[in-house]
């Protein structure tokens, strides 16, 4: 029970002014990967915890899963780099600019919707995003990923809003 406790805890501490880059968190994943490993197959099985009765084990689980589920998202950000280069080269031919919203429809509505939805927190006036993690078992914690981590993501979620 100490270790996951102290799993959030040192999370908590890598974030600064609860904003943490998703290297931090990357780096927080990887060395708590046995520990996730060790209390999921505790849990196999299990109903899922109730925010009352969840012990600092279940609420580990969930925010190590919140923040896997992040970390999946930051693997499409090349992609999404390469995407933009490809939108300003034919975002004036339109015939070429529809070609390409067909080919990445599926991936804007599979994966970049979503992310917005789950993620996107908008913070104010100056249209600065930071991802928003909640994690129902862990309400208290105010965590935020640094929203320039998914600089590309996000500029490609407006893109695609602005032409569909």
């Amino acid at each position: 029970m100490g270790l996951s406790l102290s799993g959030i805890n040192e999370l908590i501490y890598l974030s600064a002014d609860s904003i943490i880059s998703i290297d931090k968190v990357e780096f927080w994943l990887l060395k708590n990967q046995d520990e996730y490993n060790h209390f999921k197959s505790i849990r196999e099985g299990e109903l899922p915890a109730i925010s009352n009765y969840a012990t600092a084990e279940d609420k580990f689980v969930d925010l190590f899963e919140q923040l896997e589920e992040v970390s999946r998202y930051y693997k499409y950000e090349p992609y999404c780099k390469e995407q933009l280069e490809t939108y300003t080269s034919i975002k004036n031919d339109t015939e070429k600019l529809e070609k390409w919203l067909s080919t990445n429809e599926n991936f804007y509505y599979e994966e970049l919707i979503h992310f917005s939805v789950n993620y996107l927190d908008y913070l104010g006036d100056n249209k600065e995003y930071h991802l928003k993690i909640f994690s129902y078992l862990n309400k208290d914690i105010g965590l935020f990923i640094d929203g320039k981590d998914f600089e590309s993501t996000i500029e490609l979620i407006e893109k695609f809003n602005q032409n569909i």
